[in-house]
């Protein structure tokens, strides 16, 4: 079912081509966004015609909105989406950063990372606010950006999320730290 040939190497860098249930991936790769189950401006006829080979997507956003439920009823990401090529599902661990200590600190990946640097070139500027998570040892308690509900995420109920989407590579969850955090963070 899975499985990776090793087709070149030179130095440090290698080549290989990665077998998954829907298809292989040459490596390296680019891999398409497709957050909440679509690559924003483009079709999949046009990441097809293009050479995209793989699709990444986020459980956090698909559980949100539509939710796995409705995704596996109809067939799961692959069809929800017309993409038969390989696909793989974030966990959502970003989110945990962005909604969090992103919030509070008021860094994100597009802002200056530090918020007492000048902004020097047009980046949007993050405000501080409120964190609509809270981390612990077991877990994470979101409360939903789009209406307040709340939702946990473990690492093993994240797995079952992204087992019921459907998708070929799921990734566990993960926290990505703010850089304000100190080491015993």
């Amino acid at each position: 079912m899975f499985s990776f040939e090793l087709l070149g190497k030179a130095d440090r860098a290698r080549a290989g081509e990665w077998m998954t249930p829907h298809g292989s991936i040459q490596t390296p790769s680019f891999v398409a966004v497709g957050t909440q189950g679509t690559v924003k401006s483009l079709s999949v006829e046009d990441l097809r015609e293009i050479g995209n080979q793989v699709i990444i997507a986020n459980a956090y956003h698909l559980h949100l909105q539509p939710g796995e439920e409705l995704i596996e009823g109809m067939g799961g990401l692959h069809r929800f989406m017309g993409w038969q090529g390989p696909l793989i599902t974030d966990s959502g661990g970003f989110q945990i950063f962005s909604l969090g200590a992103g919030k509070e600190h008021g860094v994100g990946k597009i802002a200056p990372i530090f918020p007492v640097e000048q902004d020097r070139g047009g980046h949007l500027s993050w405000k501080t606010g409120k964190p609509l998570v809270k981390v612990d040892d077991d877990g994470v308690e979101f409360v939903s950006y789009l209406d307040g509900s709340p939702h946990r995420f473990t690492p093993e109920g994240v797995i079952e999320i992204e087992k019921r989407l459907g998708a070929d590579v799921i990734l566990v969850l993960d926290e990505c730290t703010s850089p304000l955090h100190d080491y015993h963070y």
